[in-house]
């Protein structure tokens, strides 16, 4: 069972697009304005970070809670393909994840609903504290999004070594 999110998350998602998404706030509540800041400047850090990898400029959008950074990729849906996003996210999750905001990533199975924007995010009562608000596109490359390569997805998987099994 996994765990319920953080009071700040972010999650990162898969196959087409890669998403990673910073939700802020708790599971079935609104973030909180500065839970909400914080997942956006911290997505606006990942982006800056994977671009400095040769990563194309992503759709940066605000969940209404939190953000998303959308990527184009192009990958067959199998099993090596969501193996390949899962460690991706995996590494976005080492690297980008701390007590005010955290990676979630279980968001890498291609046929994942995702946000409309433009709509309302109603998780839970909107309150002065915890308001409701509404998704938006906030940037977006001049033209269609370049298409992020098999190469720098595996390069992003292998930043960090995987855990070998205890002896």
């Amino acid at each position: 069972m996994r765990p319920p999110p953080t009071p700040t998350s972010f999650a990162a998602a898969g196959s087409p697009p890669l998403t990673l998404t910073p939700p802020s706030g708790r599971a079935g509540v609104s973030a909180t304005d500065a839970e909400h800041a914080a997942a956006l400047e911290r997505a606006e850090r990942v982006a800056a970070w994977l671009t400095g990898r040769g990563f194309p400029e992503p759709v940066l959008a605000d969940s209404g809670n939190g953000a998303h950074l959308l990527y184009a990729i192009d990958l067959p849906n199998d099993g090596e393909a969501t193996r390949l996003v899962k460690a991706c996210l995996s590494v976005l999750d080492a690297l980008f994840s701390d007590a005010t905001v955290h990676c979630d990533t279980a968001n890498f199975n291609a046929g994942r609903i995702w946000k409309l924007y433009g709509t309302t995010a109603r998780k839970g009562d909107s309150t002065p504290e915890r308001p409701h608000r509404k998704a938006r596109i906030c940037s977006a490359p001049p033209d269609a999004p370049q298409v992020v390569t098999d190469d720098l997805l595996q390069e992003l998987a292998d930043a960090i070594p995987p855990r070998s099994a205890p002896p």
